[in-house]
């Protein structure tokens, strides 16, 4: 199936990804059951922090500037911390729920999010988190942005439009892996939008800017000239990867 390379701001990428086997089943946000100790929320809090802190790290080198074979073992490095955060993530909600605002603190509970959106070798597990993420925001227990991100980035693993076009893709070869230039750079590729007529209104509703600002952020950050809107759906999406800032 069609691998997603997330970047962040920095422009990091991952690797192709592996294939996915079958997930633990996956409780809903509700916390740990009668015969489990109490989760210790500050100590998980303070490794969601440091998870997060790794997983921006393997994300912020300088991929352009390595040769072929450095960027590979970059990419197999960031696949394997990728990889860890998201068993380790799987194992915290299976045994005690979603680390929400109240649990965790804001900052932690972003965390959480940005794992789970990295964990990009188990689509299953994201698609799992989505309904526990939208429950946890209409409490306001999760960041409304975050449910947005996650949100496209499951839609395009499961080849559908995106709703609030966060979404960016890479060109890639006919053996799958990102094409760049002789520079490094990549190809990227503008989001592919449901209803592009209501793409602000929507937005605006989870907390985002406005698409033209959001995507002039992005063209600056990828190295091209800013798009004029994002492509709108017609039923067909290109094989490619993803990016997320």
């Amino acid at each position: 199936g069609t691998c997603l390379v997330p970047t962040l701001l920095a422009l990091a990428c991952l690797p192709a990804c592996a294939p996915t086997t079958a997930t633990d089943p996956v409780p809903s946000d509700s916390g740990p059951a009668e015969h489990q100790e109490p989760p210790d929320w500050p100590a998980i809090a303070e490794e969601l922090l440091e998870r997060k802190a790794l997983d921006q790290f393997v994300r912020s080198r300088d991929f352009g500037s390595m040769t072929q074979e450095e960027r590979r073992e970059a990419f197999a490095e960031s696949s394997e911390v990728d990889a860890e955060n998201t068993e380790w993530l799987r194992t915290l909600v299976t045994q005690h729920g979603w680390p929400t605002v109240t649990r965790v603190g804001p900052d932690a509970s972003a965390a959480a999010f940005l794992l789970v959106q990295h964990a990009d070798a188990d689509p299953a597990f994201q698609a799992e988190m989505l309904p526990v993420l939208e429950r946890a925001g209409e409490r306001g227990e999760v960041n409304a942005r975050d449910v947005a991100y996650l949100t496209d980035r499951v839609r395009v693993k499961q080849a559908r439009p995106q709703v609030y076009g966060t979404q960016y893709y890479v060109r890639v070869g006919e053996n799958g892996a990102a094409m760049a230039d002789a520079q490094g750079r990549l190809t990227y590729l503008l989001p592919v939008v449901e209803n592009v007529e209501g793409l602000d209104e929507r937005r605006a509703e989870a907390g985002l800017d406005p698409w033209s600002q959001y995507e002039a952020r992005m063209a600056a950050s990828q190295g091209r000239a800013a798009g004029p809107s994002p492509r709108s759906w017609n039923g067909d999406l290109p094989v490619a990867p993803q990016t997320h800032p």
